[in-house]
């Protein structure tokens, strides 16, 4: 994550948001699960993580595997795979930095962190202008919202800061030595143990046992019961596309009339140049309109009815300034060297009303949606100044009023903002109290009136046994791994050697990780999940004489600045003691089974 962090700094910089907390699983020092109080799910001298904090990073992790796997990834799935652990670990090492950081002055400015998103290409439109909508879009698509990233993006600067202090003292820094020394494509010749054991059955009077010794952990959280009035976006904006007159239609149409024309369109052929072909022959058989199947040194694709949106910007600059006929010279792309040729161009389509009625009223509901929704709000806050009870509100469209119980810790997520100061306002609220309105992140309003509050309790035995049962089982087969792993140390016969470049075992471990593994001589140690381990021996290590490639610098520097943090998270952990809460990590979890 914190190579990731530093990417901000590169030109994949929208890319961060969407694996920024997908987890290495690196070893931070901070130990396994404690079992202290409170409801926060991680704990130190000087930090916390709430369990709301932790369920959006979990929640927004497990996503952004998602994507990256293209498929689903069921709770008990990323839970299997140490995710539950994994973002803890992180979001308790981002915590202590965070600390570090505030105590010693690396800062990040508002204005910084404001001209950095403004520069970042990802949040520019085809202008090159930084876009609103854009920038919201890629946040929320990606689980962020703005104060979210902007803190994200501060951590970022604040490390940049850091890893370059360690550059300028890097003289008596043991990360800076481990770079100058790594900085060499190196070869591991290595053994590779895997470490399984079973997961450990616990019987009534070990979970009982588990219990008593970790009652602390284990509460029943504060809920508040509200009575909850909200908009349903859906149904108001179904009844405003209904209200508009066809004069009021027509009219937005004449005025708007081209962004509901079809855009042109282009026929287009795509070659990709083969790295040893030469370009002169491969654009002299283009020109003489050879059969795609038939080109040599290129590899042929039709791409039919392409708008210029549907490309990426610098190949749409290129296609879109051609005539019809026209062949490009060779584009420098992702996908290699590229040449297009434009078969046919069909020219953009005024459209007819009747077509696009449906469009025009989208579009006009959209158009008017926020000052609707503001003026919903107010006429709202006037009727409960006046006394009016929420129950008693009648006639507005989309009008949703129903009781809600909701746990103090989820009271962000459930009211559907981040706002710490509304959420301490519900908080404080008394039944009785006149109802508290606010505006939703997407702009519904929300008003909330306290009908009743439960405190936190200590959870009896029975309420929470199955989870009890859970944490015992964990916690016996976390000692088995720990056995498991002493015993497989000192045997590593009849296990084939296998052999790997620095880049390639940067690809299956975190790379903090394989600076450890790579200078030292005793085994290191992986643990996987609760139940597995990876242990790897070092048995050669040789130069290959090839040039450094861009993917050796980036995985060097990668180590580089985990090295650097890893040494300062060795003293920080010390100082701050950083705890995982199990039981309320449990809790965090269990909001998803709700």
């Amino acid at each position: 994550m914190l190579h990731g962090l530093r990417k901000w700094a590169s030109s994949k910089y929208a890319a961060v948001l969407i694996v920024l907390l997908v987890v290495s699983f690196a070893i931070w020092g901070i130990g396994d699960f404690a079992v202290t109080g409170g409801s926060n799910v991680v704990e130190g001298n000087n930090i916390r993580v709430t369990q709301n904090e932790y369920v959006r990073a979990f929640e927004r992790t497990r996503r952004g595997l998602e994507r990256q796997q293209g498929r689903g990834i069921s709770i008990a799935e990323a839970r299997q795979i140490g995710l539950d652990q994994g973002v803890a670990q992180e979001l308790a090492a981002q915590a202590v930095l965070e600390d570090f950081y505030k105590e010693t002055g690396f800062a990040a400015p508002a204005s910084l962190i404001a001209k950095t998103i403004l520069d970042m290409p990802d949040f520019q439109d085809a202008n090159g202008k930084f876009s609103q909508d854009l920038f919201v879009a890629t946040l929320r698509s990606n689980g962020f919202d703005e104060e979210e990233a902007q803190k994200v993006l501060g951590f970022s600067l604040k490390q940049d800061a850091y890893s370059n202090f360690l550059l300028r003292t890097g003289g008596q820094s043991q990360a800076i030595a481990n770079f100058l020394w790594a900085n060499n494509n190196l070869q591991a010749t290595y053994l590779e143990k895997l470490v399984s054991v079973d997961v450990q059955a616990v019987n009534r009077e070990q979970i009982q046992k588990y219990f008593d010794d970790n009652q602390d952990s284990y509460q029943q959280p504060a809920t508040h019961r509200l009575r909850v009035l909200t908009i349903d976006k859906d149904a108001l904006t179904k009844q405003m596309r209904d209200d508009f007159s066809e004069e009021e239609l027509r009219s937005f149409f004449e005025e708007q009339k081209q962004v509901f024309a079809a855009p042109e369109r282009r026929d287009i052929l795509q070659y990709r140049i083969n790295a040893d072909a030469n370009i002169d022959d491969v654009l002299s058989q283009i020109r003489a309109n050879t059969a795609i199947d038939q080109l040599e040194g290129a590899v042929g694709l039709k791409l039919d009815a392409r708008t210029q949106d549907s490309l990426p910007l610098d190949v749409a600059n290129v296609v879109f300034s051609l005539e019809e006929g026209g062949i490009s010279e060779p584009v420098s792309t992702a996908l290699g060297r590229l040449i297009f040729k434009i078969e046919r161009i069909i020219p953009a389509a005024a459209p007819e009303f009747d077509n696009v009625v449906d469009e025009i009223r989208t579009q006009m509901s959209e158009n008017t949606l926020p000052e609707r929704l503001e003026n919903m709000f107010n006429d709202i806050d006037d009727a409960v100044a006046s006394g009016t009870k929420l129950d008693e509100i009648k006639n507005i469209p989309g009008l949703v009023v129903e009781d809600r119980t909701i746990e103090q810790d989820g009271l962000a997520q459930g009211l559907g903002t981040d706002d710490a100061s509304i959420i301490d306002q519900v908080v404080s609220q008394l039944p009785g109290d006149e109802p508290l309105g606010f505006v939703r992140d997407d702009l519904v309003p929300i008003f909330v009136s306290k009908l009743a509050v439960t405190d936190a309790r200590p959870a009896t035995f029975d309420e929470v046994s199955a989870q009890v049962a859970k944490d015992a089982s964990a916690a016996q087969t976390r000692e088995a791994r720990e056995q498991a792993v002493k015993d497989a140390l000192d045997d590593f016969s009849g296990i084939e050697p296998q052999t790997k470049s620095r880049v390639e075992l940067s690809q299956l471990y975190p790379a903090s990780f394989v600076a450890r593994l790579l200078s030292q001589t005793e085994p290191q140690i992986f643990r996987l999940s609760d139940d597995q381990a990876v242990l790897l021996q070092i048995t050669s290590l040789t130069q290959d004489n090839s040039t450094a490639s861009q993917a050796l610098v980036e995985a060097v520097s990668s180590e580089l600045i985990g090295e650097g943090q890893n040494d300062l998270l060795d003293d920080l952990v010390k100082r701050e003691n950083p705890q995982i809460l199990v039981g309320n990590l449990e809790q965090a979890l269990s909001r998803f089974s709700q």
